[in-house]
């Protein structure tokens, strides 16, 4: 599993993968825009991550298998003060084999690590227990008293907060994880 910066090379390769998952992950978060769906929509999304990377305001990457394939995407947002908010994806296809948990620790390191960064935020829906374990497995906490709500496909959902510190005993730099340079 490699984590690889989203790049104009992988354009085509990513809207096929964001077409060929749209009703999956529309299914449990907010859909992209119609215009996303095309080579100038997933070319201008890729502008917009490289130039968040180079001001540092985000980190967007592809989870890739070890022969090139996109598995899923996972990013950094709102990056500052020390801290960042985690998303990520991955594939129908590819769900329940690990790669969630793999790629969010592989970025745990990066944003420990290389950033710099002291403290990681995520939310989950409560009816998303696979994503919730995923965060707890790779050390991240869960805010009792930080909750609100979102409406999905005009349904409300509880949705709750988590975060991860650098200095977490649950959280381990990812050993045996490649990511690319």
């Amino acid at each position: 599993m490699l984590l690889v910066a989203v790049g104009h090379a992988d354009r085509d390769a990513l809207l096929a993968f964001e077409l060929e998952n749209r009703a999956f992950f529309e299914a449990s978060i907010q859909p992209r825009a119609a215009q996303y769906y095309s080579q100038q929509g997933v070319e201008q999304a890729i502008d917009g991550a490289i130039d968040d990377a180079a001001a540092g305001r985000g980190f967007q990457f592809l989870v890739k298998s070890g022969a090139g394939d996109i598995l899923g995407r996972i990013n950094l947002r709102e990056v500052g003060q020390g801290s960042a908010v985690l998303g990520y994806r991955i594939g129908a296809v590819h769900v329940g084999q690990g790669h969630a948990s793999a790629a969010v620790r592989a970025l745990l390191a990066i944003a420990f690590g290389d950033l710099g960064l002291r403290r990681i935020v995520a939310g989950s829906r409560a009816t998303n227990p696979a994503s919730i374990a995923v965060l707890l497995r790779n050390g991240f906490t869960r805010w009792p008293d930080q909750q609100d709500t979102v409406v999905q496909n005009g349904v409300v959902h509880a949705h709750w907060y988590f975060e991860c510190q650098k200095a977490s005993p649950h959280f381990a730099p990812a050993n045996g994880i490649s990511r690319d340079p």
